[in-house]
């Protein structure tokens, strides 16, 4: 495929002259000319190898200044789009997809997998400065520069690669198991009466007495249909992993022709287009790719972040379904200022030099922190503080550039690992909160493994004949969810490890004779965050359209400050419950829409919330706690809802919130909202 778009722009301006006196008012100008190309490509190599091309280009009509009212300066528009005008910037994207075929092997057909590669490469062009147009000897009319920034060229690459067991195919490779998947229970109908089931008819059965077919055909019951559903309750799994890295090089030198490289298909790299992360500044600077200014001062940046979902969907009874999820994802940074300038002043010597390296970059991960989370949070502050000294010595254990003699004198901690270090205070953190009174001898602050995450939701209990009577659903549902994250952190200048992998430069701005080791990262903050949302819920609704609810959440949100030594954490619990009754066929008068009455269900509902927020702050240095904030909530809903048509609606509400502070130095307040709302939709 291929389109183009040829947008031009033309405005003048001229100020009338008013005062009366002999002034030369000059009218302005606002044009602009741009044609931007599109190309489309692809192509099914195979029927599971699928390549596609997108790529756009998008260039300037340069104009020569003033009204085009001449005939030379008509023939310099009419020259300059002859020629495609000035490319501005250019960027394409190749994906290729495959899938992999494992499924065609006999014992592999459970799972499917595919990988996807996407590349991709941009060209833009540098600003401007002291332009003027030139003429070669053919007579063609051109803008050149005096003096740029150069280009900016930036590609990036995506490996993604997505696996899905299911479950269930590899099941039914037994016979026994394919007859428990397939095997569905016999519904059962109450008599509308009695409110009893009703039992079967009785049907004859010649081979009722043929206990040989029997005995080669067993049909799955009792205990052994239990445990067969309990060994198969993994169903599905889905695992996707991406790793993305990308790369922007300012003060490119060269232009761009196809593809997005130059005339002679030099540079860049056919790698780099593609999206190639191998370094290309030693090759740039043998092949006078990049520009020689001093005045640059963009940097020279590599990104890179990786993302690994898993998820997984279980039945271990009938109608008890469970899902897993892990995630873990991680960025990034690198970036420095890569430029020509002097790196000897005294002899005017210049040359490619790197300036300011820096790191950047976040982590996330999902977490387990159940083991503490009914536990009294100064009883985990406590653990906290005494996990911090085993901490230090597997690290002072590690480090050699740590003297072990100076543990005995340092209260328990090694030689430059005291205990408000940050290497020492994470992993402290990490242990006391997931409910581990010691973090032995793992120091790591970016865990490799996440810990899965779930929720649980059972709806069998209305299937049971005694309950089916009175009952239309009842819904059982529970959830957990945490995290632990690093908001952001940053690579520390002052570190030194001499490519040992172990510290060796000490914290000389500290007056503790115990000095730190400096850190490789400045972290600023690390958070766990948990939710029990909900802890229980449950969900009724009776044979009558009346409705019942109830939850019970739980949630806390622990955040170490390594700057100020503390531990925020936000501790809530809410109970929320609900009533709700459906009036079927309620008309609205003699009201009519078409010629027909009004006629809907009306909706009641109402709901009371109590949830209460506790804010603590826990000194590190000092070993105390605090309460420093928090809020007892209350929260009524009551709403009736009526469909006057598909397109109509009306609701009438009240909502009150009444907040009461937990501490004396805030006030309460209360917010109502109350009124009737008329909803109208024009969407077909």
């Amino acid at each position: 495929g291929f389109s183009t778009d040829l947008i031009r722009n033309f405005s003048t301006a001229k100020d009338r002259n008013i005062t009366g006196g002999d002034i030369l008012i000059l009218p302005t100008y606002n044009k602009t000319f741009n044609m931007n190309r599109n190309y489309d490509f692809k192509f099914d190599i195979t029927k599971g190898l699928k390549l596609d091309f997108t790529a756009n280009n998008m260039a300037r009509i340069f104009e020569p200044q003033g009204e085009i009212d001449t005939k030379e300066k008509k023939d310099t528009v009419r020259t300059n789009l002859m020629n495609l005008g000035k490319t501005s910037q250019y960027n394409h994207i190749v994906n290729l997809t495959y899938t992999i075929p494992v499924n065609k092997l006999p014992f592999l057909d459970f799972t499917q997998a595919t990988v996807k590669y996407s590349g991709t490469y941009m060209w833009q062009h540098s600003p401007l400065y002291n332009t003027k147009y030139v003429t070669d000897a053919q007579g063609n009319k051109d803008i050149v520069t005096v003096d740029t920034l150069g280009n900016t060229i930036q590609n990036s690459q995506n490996i993604q690669w997505n696996g899905q067991l299911n479950m269930v195919t590899l099941y039914n490779r037994i016979p026994y198991f394919k007859k428990v998947n397939s095997k569905t229970p016999a519904s059962t109908q109450i008599d509308p009466k009695t409110g009893k089931p009703i039992p079967p008819p009785e049907t004859k059965n010649t081979a009722a007495n043929d206990t040989t077919k029997k005995k080669k055909n067993p049909e799955p019951h009792g205990a052994m249909l239990h445990i067969a559903r309990l060994i198969m309750s993994l169903k599905t799994a889905t695992v996707t992993y991406s790793d993305v890295r990308g790369t922007l090089l300012p003060g490119y030198a060269q232009g761009t022709q196809m593809l997005g490289m130059d005339d002679h298909f030099q540079g860049p790299t056919a790698g780099f287009i593609l999206g190639s992360q191998q370094d290309i500044r030693q090759k740039a600077i043998d092949n006078n790719w990049l520009v020689k200014t001093q005045s640059l001062n963009n940097p020279y940046t590599t990104t890179h972040s990786t993302n690994l979902n898993i998820r997984a969907n279980l039945e271990p009874l009938p109608n008890l379904k469970v899902e897993l999820n892990a995630t873990r994802t991680e960025t990034h940074a690198t970036s420095e200022f890569f430029k020509w300038a002097q790196y000897d002043t005294l002899h005017k010597l210049y040359s490619f030099v790197h300036q300011s390296p820096t790191e950047t970059g976040t982590f996330s991960i999902s977490y387990a922190s159940y083991r503490t989370s009914f536990m009294k949070g100064d009883d985990v502050f406590q653990m906290f503080l005494d996990a911090r000294k085993g901490v230090s010595q597997n690290l002072g254990l590690q480090n050699p550039n740590s003297k072990p003699s100076n543990v005995t004198w340092n209260n328990g901690f090694a030689d430059g690992y005291n205990p408000t270090s940050p290497d020492v205070l994470i992993p402290a953190f990490l242990a006391a909160y997931s409910g581990k009174r010691s973090a032995g001898n793992n120091t790591d602050q970016f865990p490799k493994i996440p810990k899965p995450n779930w929720r649980v939701t059972y709806d069998g209990l209305s299937k049971l004949p005694k309950v089916k009577k009175y009952f239309k659903t009842i819904t059982l549902s529970h959830a957990y969810r945490s995290s632990y994250s690093v908001g952001g952190y940053t690579s520390n200048l002052l570190f030194n490890d001499y490519g040992t992998g172990h510290s060796s430069a000490r914290d000389t701005a500290s007056t503790d004779p115990n000095r730190n080791f400096i850190p490789k990262n400045l972290v600023n903050a690390v958070t766990i965050s948990e939710q029990w949302s909900p802890l229980i819920k449950v969900e009724v609704v009776l044979r009558n359209s009346v409705s019942f609810n109830f939850e019970f959440k739980k949630d806390r949100n622990i955040s170490l400050g390594l700057t100020s030594n503390t531990i925020t954490e936000v501790a809530g619990r809410e109970i929320i419950g609900g009533a709700g009754y459906r009036i079927p066929g309620i008309k609205m008068g003699k009201l009519e829409i078409k010629g027909k009455p009004i006629k809907s269900d009306l909706n009641l509902k109402v709901d009371l919330s109590f949830r209460t927020n506790i804010t603590t702050i826990r000194r590190i240095e000092e070993e105390v706690s605090q309460p420093t904030g928090g809020t007892n909530i209350i929260s009524l809903k009551v709403s009736a809802d009526y469909v006057i048509s598909e397109r109509i609606s009306i609701r009438l509400f009240y909502d009150r919130i009444i907040n009461k502070p937990v501490i004396s130095t805030s006030f309460p307040t209360t917010n109502t909202n109350a009124g009737i709302s008329l909803r109208l939709s024009l969407s077909n």
